[in-house]
């Protein structure tokens, strides 16, 4: 006999015309750059990829890369970013033709501090739908210490 029940399931994520982040820094001080994304979105048509970097004075510096239609189905698409620094970064989707889904936690981008000679780390700069930070969790101990517990 069932007496309780809770759905558990991940919605779609909204179709939009035009999606951007604010400025950030990639958890990072200093130069530092971006080296390709794992792009996840579903579109019927071509979605335009601007990525903006933004030097210490603020001078913005702008590529647009474009995500080819899925053809109604969901892709996970790898786009190689060509070479820039900065301590500031700004992404933006956009499709002027027909709206698209952005898969934001599926997403991430790998970036590596300028010059160091690390290897690049997969940032997810693009967030997620859910408001609670433990979704996100990547190591139990950091969030832990974060204020409110999560």
């Amino acid at each position: 006999m069932l007496y309780k029940h809770q759905w558990i399931f991940d919605e779609e994520p909204l179709s939009l015309s035009t999606w951007e982040t604010q400025e950030q820094d990639h958890g990072m001080s200093g130069w530092h750059t971006p080296y390709s994304a794992d792009v996840t979105y579903r579109a019927s048509s071509p979605v335009e990829m601007e990525v903006t970097a933004f030097d210490q004075q603020g001078m913005p510096t702008m590529r647009t890369y474009g995500l080819s239609p899925t053809s109604g189905g969901k892709r996970k698409l790898y786009v190689p970013f060509f070479a820039s620094k900065g301590v500031l970064y700004k992404y933006r989707f956009r499709s002027p033709a027909q709206d698209f889904y952005l898969y934001r936690e599926e997403s991430s981008v790998l970036v590596s501090p300028w010059g160091s000679g690390e290897m690049p780390v997969p940032v997810r700069p693009f967030g997620n739908d859910d408001r609670d930070q433990s979704r996100s969790m990547m190591s139990s101990s950091l969030a832990a210490a974060r204020s409110g517990g999560a």
